[in-house]
């Protein structure tokens, strides 16, 4: 358990170093899908 949420906070850290524009992108991405899989 305590890896898996180790390995998640890596995988965060990296997608911060990602470009503001490539994470805005992502981010709407992800509240699209929640927003269809809500549907």
């Amino acid at each position: 358990m305590d890896t898996k949420i180790f390995s998640l906070q890596k995988r965060r850290l990296r997608e911060r170093r990602l470009t503001d524009k490539d994470s805005v992108v992502n981010h709407f991405f992800g509240v699209l899908v929640e927003c269809r899989a809500s549907w």
